[in-house]
Parts: C-alpha cells; structure tokens; sequence
C-alpha cells in the first residue's frame, strides 16, 4: 500500500473508531449489549494498529494539559492545540505519535481518562483567561477560548480527570447567560 493511501486508510479507520466510541456511550446509556460493540472496537483497533505500525516511530504516552509526554522517556511533543481543543483532551488521556516517514505527525487518543463535568466562569487571572470552578482555578487551551468565543464572565461547562489532580481543565461547553 503506497504512503498516501496507508496515510488515508488510518484516517478512516480513526474516524471509525472515534464514531464507534460515541455510538458506545449512546448504548452505555440504554443498557444494550454492550460487548458486541467493544468487540468491534478491538477488531476496528487492531486493523488500525497493523495499518499503523507498517511504518513510522511509534511512541505513547499522555495528555498533560498542553503537550504529550511520552510514557519512556517524558519527552514531550506539542499537540496541534485545535486538535486538543476539538477532541476535547483531558489531562491523562493515553495518546499515541506516530511519526511517519516524511516526518508527519498522526496523534490518536487511544485511552480516554474517567471525566467528571464541572460548571465554572470565566475568569481573568495572571495568565489570561482561565477557569473559576469548584473553588479552583483551572488553566485551559488559547484554542478552546478562541473555538467557544469565551470572555470574562462567561458561564462554561468543563471536563477534567475523575481521580487525578490537575490544573487544566478542557471546555465542553459554553452555557448562555
């Protein structure tokens, strides 16, 4: 399979993954079967990972606010922030680089972290605008205050780890006043 392709077919096959993960939580919450659903994800995941791994350096590691570090070494790569945004990355989620030939970088959340939503304001603070929730102050991506169109004193819904500690939150969502 040429570059372009391999290239293309990952694409797709990640958009199937993304598009099966949702479609599990609506079943999640009718309380249908869900294992016939995880076995096609691991069947969907193991096709992509053999597509994957045909070339390119593969490294893993997490979601650290802005940034992965890898799981080895904690080197850290920079994160397209529109992609963090966009994908809703919270701080602990499991990633995997890889880094193609042509010195491309293909990002996928391949473990997402237990989440809880918190409702917070919009705040100004020493390193712009940030997030006021649960009487703590949470960091978030210049690119989801840009994406949501927030400013001071807006309402916002936020995602941050169940059971990890952090200082950065993800927006979710923008409440209208």
């Amino acid at each position: 399979m040429n570059k372009n392709k391999q290239k293309l077919a990952r694409q797709l096959l990640d958009e199937i993954i993304d598009n099966l993960r949702a479609l599990r939580a609506l079943i999640f919450e009718n309380d249908i079967d869900e294992n016939s659903i995880q076995s096609e994800i691991k069947n969907i995941s193991t096709i992509s990972n053999l597509i994957s791994n045909c070339d390119g350096e593969i490294i893993h590691g997490f979601f650290n606010g802005e940034h992965m570090s890898s799981e080895t070494d904690n080197k850290t790569f920079n994160i397209p922030a529109n992609y963090a945004s966009k994908s809703k990355l919270v701080f602990g989620d499991k990633l995997k680089l890889t880094i193609l030939p042509d010195g491309s970088f293909i990002y996928k959340q391949i473990g997402p972290v237990e989440r809880i939503a918190l409702i917070g304001d919009v705040i100004n603070n020493d390193n712009g605008l940030g997030i006021r929730a649960n009487g703590k102050i949470f960091n978030v991506l210049k690119a989801s205050l840009t994406f949501f169109k927030v400013k001071e004193g807006d309402r916002v819904t936020v995602l941050t780890p169940k059971n990890d500690e952090t200082d950065w939150a993800t927006i979710d969502n923008i409440i209208p006043v």
